[in-house]
């Protein structure tokens, strides 16, 4: 009987561990059912698809003066955002992530202000960086 007594209390305690456990004492981790889901980040290149079809990486190229990331936890509240960055990268790396399932966005903006490019993009976050290569902004109209 003590044997399996032990199984249920580890059977417990591990799946308290699981990814997407509640922490319920950030002081004290030694408590049971307290876990430390882990921090990661998102790291991305990006690409902006052409009215012809044509992929391409130049954000001058495809007329995009600036970009909006947004990421969404999975209950679809903003958990990190960054407007009017100038597009003169070719990707970026947001970081400090619990681990757990988001939704980003990414917006293209023309120097006019006129939206140009989007793409929503699912993303598993787990402990560590997070490489999710390249993404493809879907071209949705001239700047002009």
């Amino acid at each position: 009987m003590r044997a399996n007594g032990f199984w249920i209390a580890f059977v417990v305690l591990a799946a308290a561990c699981a990814p997407g456990c509640l922490v319920i004492d950030h002081e004290d981790p030694g408590c049971i059912g307290d876990c430390d889901p882990g921090i990661g980040d998102i790291a991305f290149y990006w690409n902006f698809e052409l009215e012809s079809g044509e992929l391409t990486d130049s954000c001058t190229r495809a007329d995009v003066a600036r970009v909006d990331i947004e990421v969404f936890d999975s209950y679809g509240d903003s958990e990190f955002a960054v407007y009017d960055t100038p597009c003169e990268g070719q990707g970026a790396i947001l970081t400090d992530f619990l681990a757990g399932r988001y939704h980003l966005e990414l917006v293209a903006h023309c120097r006019n202000g006129i939206i140009s490019h989007e793409g929503w993009y699912d993303l598993r976050v787990d402990l560590g960086e997070n490489d999710y290569g390249t993404l493809t902004l879907d071209y949705l109209r001239s700047c002009y």
